[in-house]
């Protein structure tokens, strides 16, 4: 990304971003925007914490099915629908 290139022109000699001019500005102009265009863009993402009520719902109502059907649903796969070793076995 154009970020990643200017960091690594920087890291090489600062001077470059000073000096250097596309259109009517420096390097540390572009990179100045991009940084808040980057923040500002990261910050109108929605986080969802990881543990979210409802978010294996779907998991654990499709084994529920599951196990009406085969009548088979040990303890230890309650509520645990989503869990690797409920899949594999």
């Amino acid at each position: 990304s154009l970020v990643a290139v200017l960091l690594c022109l920087a890291a090489l000699d600062d001077a470059i971003l000073l000096h250097v001019h596309v259109g009517r500005w420096n390097l540390l102009w572009y990179a100045g925007v991009l940084g808040a265009v980057y923040s500002v863009a990261r910050g109108m993402v929605p986080e969802r914490p990881p543990h979210a009520p409802g978010r294996h719902a779907g998991m654990d109502a499709a084994l529920a099915a599951v196990a009406a059907h085969t009548h088979h649903l040990p303890d230890r796969w309650r509520g645990r629908g989503s869990t690797d070793a409920a899949k594999g076995e």
